[in-house]
């Protein structure tokens, strides 16, 4: 890889489904998995440049499209929302908050990470 100038981040969106899955959710899993996989050695090769790259993984998220799946049911929403050990899903801005952080020089020891963002929901597996 041939770079012209020095410096940089790139910040990729995966999920908390890279480390785990749900029926249906098996190629959706398995390219957000790859995602995480190619990070640590892009971190490496990249590494040379100035540049760092790391992943966000969030859990639930209170999008239109987290609704939609739950069919706008604010009551299996609540459930789901509850399911994280924080309690809540996050907001569109905590994951935007988190990636300006990323992309920022105050990160700049920050490379080949997959960054959970999902109130807990992975280590305490499923519950609702």
């Amino acid at each position: 890889m041939q770079c012209e100038s020095h410096g940089g981040a790139i910040v990729n969106t995966s999920s908390w489904l890279s480390n785990g899955g749900l029926i249906g959710s098996t190629a959706y899993s398995a390219s957000k998995a790859g995602m995480d996989g190619i990070i640590r050695p892009a971190a490496l090769e990249l590494a040379q440049y100035g540049i760092r790259i790391n992943n966000i993984n969030p859990g639930g998220v209170d999008t239109e499209m987290t609704r939609e799946a739950f069919q706008h049911d604010e009551q299996v929403l609540s459930t789901f929302a509850k399911s994280h050990p924080l309690g809540k899903l996050a907001s569109s801005e905590e994951i935007a908050e988190l990636a300006a952080y990323l992309l920022s020089d105050r990160a700049r020891n920050i490379t080949g990470q997959a960054i959970f963002t999902d109130g807990g929901y992975a280590i305490a597996g499923q519950r609702g």
